[in-house]
């Protein structure tokens, strides 16, 4: 199931829906950003819910406005929803290295690479 939806300037502006030239663009250009996400969205929930497919993680949209949100899952702690962070704290307690990696890697997997980085 796909859904098929089209938002066009031009429709709006026939209904009578008044709009300033800026802000209907920037209106179109987010209608047509989000319509591939909320068409994912439909497709994961038919898979997972109806079908009872497993999905992996890295292919799940869990945002429709930050679509690159990362699903982050620490033993038994509840499922938490970003992007995580490594960081280095120094002795002045200034933060001198930060690292973003995608996805949800290990902890233990990161420190050895942190710790190079500081040589």
């Amino acid at each position: 199931m796909h859904i098929v939806a089209t938002f066009k300037l031009a429709d709006a502006r026939q209904q009578g829906q008044c709009l300033l030239a800026d802000d209907a663009e920037k209106w179109q250009a987010d209608v047509d950003h989000r319509l591939p996400l909320v068409d994912a969205i439909v497709s994961q929930t038919e898979r997972r819910v109806l079908k009872g497919e497993k999905m992996p993680a890295r292919e799940k949209v869990v945002s429709l406005y930050e679509p690159h949100t990362d699903i982050i899952v620490k033993d038994r702690r509840q499922v938490q929803y970003g992007h995580k962070l490594n960081l280095v704290q120094g002795k002045s307690r200034l933060i001198p290295d930060l690292v973003i990696k995608e996805g949800s890697p290990a902890d233990s997997d990161r420190f050895i690479p942190m710790m190079e980085r500081q040589k």
